[in-house]
């Protein structure tokens, strides 16, 4: 069914807007036609109806068509409006199109203008809906590019941006005139520019195909935030000119992969560290066992006992270490030579000889204190050899404590490699050992460094370690004050 346009016609010649509407109707269904006498109640009619379209003649009652078009175009600025002008009317149809007129009949017999007038305003209402719908899309497709959570631009051939969507405004802090103009790379972190300027190189020599790129950009507050881009080469289109390329911010992808990263660093890390951490104690439980079995001595069967106690200890240290990475978040006052003597029980070698030449307490992570002191001393059992004598003392500026041995000691040269995760000079080594005790100094907020024994071994100074008042001190603080 064809859709019905309201024509309101408007002319004070009664008897030729009845034949024109007449006429009008003749033409076709759709037509429906109002006729008014005066302009003013045409627009009342415009109000509170809908119309498609308005004829009106040039020479109303108390007003003229070019007048009553100025009102029709503030209340609609884009109704139909065709006026009816008289022969000869070239300069009256001129005014009216500059006031906005859709189009204009000369005004003959009302017979002889109803096929042209009904042409015309079929072609007018037309042409104004399609507008109308361009305008919607044009205003739908505005909206989508305002609001996406993807940004717009479009860029030439050398990367410069000629267009920028709003969204930059709301995601990045641009707005779209701060960017136009300006070179996209210039922009670009600078360690991933060269690649991305490949991929766009690329792009222009093969316009056929489609590019994607990641890399980091500078948003208005200065923070880079990582982007994904993928570009279609539109250089030959004369309505563009240029590459018209859909980013998204994939900042939080990324951090959720370099999480997934480290943590499966660390856990492969940790893998390591607990083969590493409880060879020891297995091998003085498998040591034992055998002596046990020689001799049938019982002793053998405690110090088993106690090597399996500390297995224990450690199998949890490590998983909450796994759980919670290496964070010191609390200290306790923690003696040192107690600590060292548990320490000692656990390294397997019977010719080691262990020296406290220290009282010291200090503020610390006990367990972690333990492997410290744990891979310093199996480190010097196995490089200067089993018989090695460890000494462990305070520092003489009190800055904190060392631990030294009287084996062969280490090459300047290698001071700084050995504590790295997997260096070693043993055949069967691991290379965790001093990297451990590094991360857990540096966990602590201390430093430490590798130096030269007295006698000429290897020393290792951990620097920056806060002392603890002494057991009687932290009883009686105020034993020497005045009453």
């Amino acid at each position: 069914m064809t859709e019905s346009l309201h024509v309101v016609i408007v002319d004070d010649d009664a008897e030729f807007s009845e034949t024109v509407t007449r006429r009008l109707e003749r033409e076709g269904e759709q037509f429906s036609v109002s006729r008014e006498r005066r302009a003013c109640d045409a627009l009342d009619t415009l109000r509170t109806e809908s119309v498609a379209c308005i004829v009106s003649d040039y020479e109303l009652a108390s007003t003229d068509g070019i007048a009553f078009l100025d009102d029709v175009r503030d209340y609609d600025s884009n109704l139909p409006f065709i006026l009816f002008t008289g022969d000869g009317s070239e300069s009256l149809a001129s005014e009216a199109l500059s006031h906005g007129v859709t189009d204009y009949v000369q005004k003959s017999g009302a017979g002889e203008v109803g096929t042209v007038l009904a042409n015309r305003i079929r072609n007018a209402v037309e042409s104004h809906r399609t507008r109308q719908t361009l305008v919607r899309e044009r205003e739908r497709y505005r909206t989508f590019l305002e609001q996406s959570t993807d940004l717009m631009v479009v860029v030439d051939g050398s990367g410069t941006f000629t267009y920028v969507s709003q969204s930059w405004q709301r995601l990045m802090g641009y707005e779209p005139s701060e960017l136009v103009g300006r070179n996209a790379f210039e922009s670009m972190h600078p360690e991933d520019v060269s690649e991305v300027w490949t991929v766009f190189k690329g792009a222009v020599r093969n316009p056929d195909e489609t590019r994607t790129a990641e890399f980091r950009f500078e948003d208005a507050d200065g923070s880079w935030r990582w982007l994904e881009a993928i570009g279609n080469n539109q250089l030959s289109n004369p309505r563009i000119e240029g590459f018209i390329v859909n980013i998204r911010d994939i900042t939080e992808r990324k951090e959720r992969e370099r999480e997934l990263r480290e943590q499966n660093d660390r856990l492969e890390q940790f893998a390591s560290v607990v083969s590493h951490d409880l060879r020891n104690p297995m091998n003085i439980i498998s040591g034992r066992l055998e002596l046990a079995r020689e001799t049938g001595d019982d002793c053998h069967f405690e110090a088993a006992e106690a090597a399996l106690c500390r297995m224990s200890e450690m199998v949890d240290e490590i998983l909450d270490l796994a759980r919670e990475g290496l964070i010191i978040e609390e200290t306790e006052p923690v003696e040192l030579e107690p600590l060292l003597e548990r320490c000692r029980e656990v390294v397997d070698s019977d010719d080691l000889t262990l020296e406290v030449a220290t009282a010291t307490t200090i503020h610390g992570d006990r367990n972690s204190l333990r492997r410290v002191f744990e891979n310093l001393l199996r480190n010097a059992v196995e490089h200067a050899g089993p018989e090695v004598t460890v000494t462990v003392g305070t520092l003489d500026d009190e800055s904190g404590f060392y631990v030294e041995d009287d084996g062969p000691g280490i090459p300047q040269g290698k001071r700084t490699e050995i504590l790295e995760t997997g260096f070693t000079t043993a055949n069967d080594g691991t290379g965790l050992g001093l990297a451990i005790v590094e991360n857990i100094v540096d966990a602590h907020g201390w430093s430490v460094t590798v130096t030269d024994a007295t006698d000429g071994g290897a020393r290792f100074e951990v620097t920056g370690v806060e002392a603890a008042p002494r057991a009687c001190e932290r009883e009686f603080p105020d034993r020497d004050a005045t009453p």
